[in-house]
C-alpha cells in the first residue's frame, strides 16, 4: 500500500502489554518500603526547615551586630566602594612564551576555586618565560578576583596570592588595592 507504508516505529501490542505481570513484594515489605519513603520525606522537611531557621538566625545576627543596613540606625559611615579600592587589571602575556615548567605560574582564572582559594592545576599549570613587566609580580596576599566566568559559578571568585614572587598578574584576573595604605588587609 502506498499511502500508508510500513512504520520504522515499534509499537506496543496493548493485548500483550495488559497481559503483563508485574511482580509485587509481599504487603508487609511494601509498607516497610513506604515507611521508609515516609520518614525520608519527613527528613528533607526537617532540612529545609532548619535551613530556613538558620538563615533568620543569621540574618538577625547581622542586623544586631551591624543594624538594618536600609535605616542603618547605628550610623554606619557610607562611602562609595571606588573611594575605598581599586581593581588593576592584568597584563596580557604573549602565548608563545608559555610553558609547561619554568619560574613563574602565569595565573588564570582556572586556578580560581569556585568558593574562592587557589588551586594548583599540577601538571597543568602554565608558567611565562618570556619578558615580565614589573608591575604584574604578585606579592603574598595580594587578593586576585576572576573577571571572567571560564566556569560557571568563577565569576568573581577571589584568591590570596599564596607566595611573593613567583605568581604573575594575567589578564582577566583583578587585583584589589585598598586605596588607604595601598596594601591589602588580610582578614581571618
Amino acid at each position: 500500500n502506498d499511502m500508508a507504508p510500513k512504520t520504522t516505529v515499534a509499537i506496543v501490542n496493548k493485548t500483550r502489554f495488559s497481559a503483563l505481570k508485574i511482580p509485587l513484594p509481599p504487603l508487609e515489605t511494601q509498607k516497610q518500603i513506604a515507611a521508609v519513603l515516609e520518614k525520608a520525606d519527613q527528613l528533607r522537611k526537617d532540612c529545609q526547615k532548619m535551613e530556613q531557621e538558620l538563615n533568620s538566625l543569621a540574618q538577625s545576627v547581622f542586623i544586631e551586630m551591624f543594624g538594618d543596613p536600609v535605616t542603618n540606625p547605628k550610623g554606619w559611615i557610607k562611602r562609595e566602594l571606588s573611594e575605598m579600592l581599586s581593581v588593576k587589571h592584568g597584563f596580557a602575556f604573549k602565548s608563545e612564551f608559555f610553558t609547561t615548567e619554568g619560574e613563574y605560574v602565569l595565573l588564570t582564572p582556572g586556578n580560581f576555586k569556585e568558593e574562592g582559594g587557589y588551586w594548583d592545576r599540577a601538571d597543568k599549570q602554565k608558567y611565562y618565560v618570556g619578558e615580565i613587566p614589573k608591575d604584574y609580580i604578585l606579592e603574598k596576599n595580594d587578593l586576585l578576583l576572576a573577571m571572567t566566568e571560564q566556569a560557571a559559578g568563577l565569576l568573581g571568585s577571589s584568591i590570596l596570592v599564596p607566595e611573593s614572587n613567583k605568581y604573575l598578574h594575567n589578564q582577566r584576573l583583578g587585583l584589589v588595592k585598598f586605596k588607604d595604605n595601598g596594601q591589602n588587609t588580610v582578614f581571618y
